[in-house]
This record gives structure tokens, sequence and C-alpha cells, in this order.
């Protein structure tokens, strides 16, 4: 689903910048080739979440409680999160 946003977002929404994150080298390399987004990062560690304006969190929903608090935890400003 992360791809496929980062798609939607880079193709519908002209200027916004997308920083995504993917934990898995390979498919963070294919997401480099594909463009998917402006800055690929290899973990939410870092990731400043006070910097955005919306946070999607796609990933398993096993992850999702966790990785909204961690994230949650350093977000000074609006950011938004949404699974």
């Amino acid at each position: 689903m992360g791809g496929s946003l980062c798609y939607a977002l880079r193709h519908y929404v002209p200027g916004c910048q997308v920083v995504g994150v993917e934990v898995d080298p390979v498919r963070r390399q294919e997401a480099e080739q594909l463009g998917l987004a402006d800055q690929l990062l290899d973990g939410v560690d870092r990731l400043d979440a006070a910097t955005f304006d919306v946070v999607f969190l796609a990933t398993p929903v096993s992850t999702i409680a966790d990785l909204a608090i961690r994230l949650g935890e350093g977000a000074g400003g609006p950011a938004i999160l949404v699974d």
C-alpha cells in the first residue's frame, strides 16, 4: 500500500514532498528506481515526525500501534498520523 500511496501523491499532488521509510534494502532500491519518494530512509529512527503535515503509516497492523506511539512522542507540531 505504501508504494501505491507514494505514487498517487507524487502523481496527483504536484509539489508534495514525499519521504518514505523502507527497512528492506531490496524494496528500498526498487522504490528509488521507481522514483516513489523524494527521500527514502532505512528506518523511522531517522524520521522527524514534527517536520511533516501528514504521516501515513503503511505497515502491518501488528506494528501500527507501537509505531504511532513512537512517532507521536517525537511530534512537536501539528502532524496528523493516518493508518
